[in-house]
């Protein structure tokens, strides 16, 4: 559970982009616009596990839809010229009632979630709406609350997007390659920022494994005769002759990005040993992404408040907006 008096926060980075490629990007604001757009129209809420299941088959996710009720939505959300900020709160019916015990004659009171409701996390979301290098790039960050992490969050935003834009007019565009005219999605991926630990880890440590993934574009593994599917494929790269130091590493790690990604690799996944023998560092980052530098790290900040904070709230909470909000304007805090 969250602690009352202080908060993690993740820094990371978003791209917008658009599927199939070559179609018209939209800017972080107008996304942004389109989810607010939805929130308003009271389009904005749907469930966990099909936020956890994008990519599952559809046997898999009715399985999924079959656990205990809960639900994701926007809670509060305000956008401004400079960025915009989103409550968001998860309801889950899936966990324990809350206990509240009595120090003084060892009672517990049971907090009961009756038939409609489900235990309450809310997670503040900060977004800056000037790009950083590469174009299209922009620095997010994120309260850590159970439940709502980076991915959960991004997948959501985008399923927002793409049912907005479904069937609309405006979201086509003429394929350069075919000529064709063809709608598109507007969509947001997302890579972590720098971390000291496993900046240290880059620079003295030993890179002991590096693989590259494909999930997606798996035409050559399809057979239609099979009575399998391939889901996803695996390449063990070795890492032996990998030049020593971060920037030696690093561009080894931007020329196998672009090797993979030649040959429709889609992740390439590293697993780092500290110099002192401490446990291994694992990190992973797309292949679309312009930097490894920018993606292979995953960054925490700390923020400590005064008074108590609650773990869920019909309200952003002025504070935790405050800090994110300086965090994202902090150059320090990038590099």
């Amino acid at each position: 559970m969250p602690s009352g008096f202080e908060r993690q926060v993740l820094l990371f980075h978003v791209q917008a982009t658009s599927a199939p490629k070559g179609a018209p990007i939209l800017s972080l604001k107008q996304i942004a616009e389109i989810v607010y757009e939805e929130w308003k129209a009271g389009r904005a809420v749907t469930r966990l596990e099909e936020l956890e299941a994008e990519d599952l088959d559809t046997e898999k996710l009715d399985a999924a839809r079959k656990r205990p009720n809960n639900a994701v939505y926007i809670q509060e959300m305000a956008i401004g010229p400079r960025g915009c900020e989103i409550l968001l709160t998860l309801g889950d019916a899936g966990e324990s009632d809350p206990a509240i015990v009595n120090f003084k004659d060892k009672g517990i009171r049971y907090v009961r979630k009756g038939a409609n409701g489900g235990v309450g996390f809310s997670a503040h979301l900060a977004f800056s709406f000037s790009p950083s290098a590469p174009p299209a790039q922009y620095r997010g960050v994120l309260e850590r609350m159970p439940g709502l992490g980076r991915n959960v969050i991004l997948n959501y935003i985008n399923r927002i997007v793409r049912n907005h834009t479904k069937g609309q007019g405006e979201y086509r565009f003429v394929e350069a390659t075919t000529g064709k005219d063809r709608a598109y999605r507007p969509r947001l991926t997302t890579a972590a920022a720098p971390s000291r630990a496993l900046k240290s880890a880059l620079q003295t440590g030993r890179l002991a494994e590096v693989t590259l993934i494909q999930r997606t574009k798996l035409e050559d593994e399809i057979d239609q005769n099979a009575r399998f599917k391939v889901e996803e494929k695996r390449l063990k790269v070795s890492a032996e002759d990998v030049p020593p130091g971060e920037a030696g590493r690093l561009k080894w790690l931007n020329e196998l990005k672009t090797w993979a990604k030649k040959r429709k690799y889609e992740e390439v996944q590293i697993r780092l040993r500290p110099q002192d023998g401490g446990s291994y560092l694992s990190s992973r980052f797309s292949t679309e992404i312009a930097d490894a530098a920018d993606a292979i790290y995953s960054r925490h900040e700390h923020m400590d408040f005064v008074s108590e904070v609650a773990q869920c709230h019909e309200k952003a909470v002025d504070v935790i907006v405050e800090n994110l909000k300086t965090m994202l304007k902090q150059d320090s805090q990038w590099k």
